[in-house]
């Protein structure tokens, strides 16, 4: 059901809450149906007011943090902000890389085409890069460690498509 909890509590205190969100839970509502489930509407019921510091896309499952009161949100921001917050995703990803680690360095577009999606765009788009490190592998698969340098909606997916490296759903 729409409104159950999907999600678990790792930390909390006054000023945060550090949240595990499971794949196909929206972080936020969606721009087009506002009613489907988010993650902040669910946290909002529970705890009352509280601030989206960042996001992770629907599909992507992990931790994500949220605010409690208006100066823990603005604190976060601006470590945000200030680059001091280092984000690290894992994927599954398929294929076999010809390299152990390799950097994604290509400018990109939010909502680039008519489907609302990122794009690489050499003209238009804002600089980004994404490293990528094989942890693992074996015949079919390998675990990869990424670390984007920006915050843009789809950048490990619109990076890892470019160096044709399919991610598993």
């Amino acid at each position: 059901m729409p409104g159950d909890k999907n999600y678990q509590i790792i930390f909390e205190d006054e000023d945060i809450l550090v949240v595990d969100k499971p794949s196909g839970l929206r972080t936020i509502p969606d721009g087009y149906q506002p009613l489907l489930a988010c993650l902040a509407k669910q946290l909002r019921d529970e705890y009352g007011q509280i601030f989206v510091v960042h996001r992770l896309d629907k599909e992507t499952s992990g931790v994500i943090l949220f605010a409690r009161n208006a100066e823990a949100h603005r604190d976060l921001n601006l470590q945000f902000e200030n680059r001091l917050v280092t984000k690290t995703y894992h994927a599954i990803c398929t294929g076999f890389p010809q390299w152990q680690s390799i950097t994604a360095n290509f400018p990109l577009k939010v909502n680039g085409d008519r489907r609302h999606r990122t794009i690489i765009d050499y003209q238009n788009g804002k600089p980004a890069a994404t490293e990528f490190m094989v942890l693992s592998s074996n015949r079919e698969f390998h675990l990869t460690e990424i670390h984007p340098n920006k915050g843009y909606t789809h950048i490990v997916r619109t990076h890892a498509a470019a160096l044709a490296i399919p991610l598993l759903s």
